[in-house]
C-alpha cells in the first residue's frame, strides 16, 4: 500500500467515525422521536345523572430523548355512523383529581388514570347504547400542529348492560379490562361501592353532576 493509499484510508476511517460520532449523538440527545401510549388496561364508561364519562388508564411516552410537552388528550367514541367527542380532561395525580393543564412527556413515560367529560351543554341526553364502540384517543402537542391519535380501541356494549348503565340514581360504570391471553376487553359493572381509580371516576362524575 502506497503512501497516498493510506492517507485515503486513514482519511476515510476518520470521517466515518465522525459521521458514526454524530449519528449516536442524534440518537442519543437529539432525536426527536414520536409521542406513543400503551394500550389501555381498562376503559370504563360512566354514566351518572345524565352526565355520561370516558375513564382510562395507560402510559404516555417518547420514543426520542427531547421528549414532548403535551397540552391536553380528548376522546372521540364513535358507534355506527355516530361520532361524540370527549374534550374535558382531567387525570388523577396521586389521589388527587387535576384539570388537565400539560404533562411533560419523555421516554421514562407518565402512567395515569385520565377522565373525559362532554363540555357542558354539549351532548345534552347522550347515552351509551348497546352496540360495538371504538374509543379513539388523541393527544394536542404545545405546538403548531395537528391532534395526533394515539389509539383506536374497540368494546361492545350489550344491551343488558346498556340499560344497567342508565338505570337508577347510583353512578355505574361499564368495565372493560384487557385480556392479553384473549386479545380483547371482557367487561364488568361496577356500582359506586368499591375503592380504586373507577370509584374515583363514579365520585368525580357525581361531584360534577351534582354542582350543576
Amino acid at each position: 500500500m502506497t503512501t497516498d493509499q493510506i492517507a485515503i484510508t486513514s482519511l476515510a476511517i476518520s470521517v466515518a467515525s465522525v459521521l458514526v460520532s454524530l449519528y449516536v449523538a442524534w440518537w442519543t440527545l437529539w432525536r426527536r422521536g414520536s409521542i406513543k401510549m400503551t394500550r389501555p388496561s381498562m376503559i370504563a364508561l360512566v354514566h351518572k345523572n345524565s352526565r355520561p364519562m370516558v375513564w382510562l388508564r395507560t402510559m404516555l411516552y417518547s420514543t426520542g430523548k427531547q421528549g414532548y410537552v403535551l397540552e391536553s388528550v380528548f376522546v372521540k367514541v364513535r358507534r355506527g355512523e355516530s361520532m361524540q367527542t370527549f374534550s374535558h380532561w382531567r387525570y388523577r395525580q396521586e389521589e388527587q383529581i387535576v384539570v388537565g393543564s400539560g404533562l411533560k412527556i419523555d421516554e421514562a413515560g407518565v402512567s395515569y388514570d385520565h377522565y373525559f367529560y362532554l363540555p357542558r351543554g354539549v351532548g345534552s341526553g347522550f347515552q351509551f347504547l348497546a352496540g360495538s364502540y371504538e374509543i379513539l384517543v388523541y393527544a394536542v402537542l404545545n405546538s403548531p400542529c395537528e391532534p395526533i391519535c394515539l389509539g383506536t380501541y374497540s368494546v361492545i356494549l350489550s344491551e343488558e348492560n346498556s340499560k344497567k348503565l342508565h338505570e337508577g340514581k347510583s353512578a355505574v360504570a361499564a368495565v372493560f379490562e384487557w385480556g392479553p391471553d384473549s386479545q380483547k376487553y371482557h367487561i364488568e359493572l361496577d356500582v359506586q361501592n368499591d375503592r380504586g381509580p373507577v370509584e374515583l371516576a363514579l365520585r368525580v362524575s357525581e361531584v360534577r353532576s351534582d354542582s350543576g
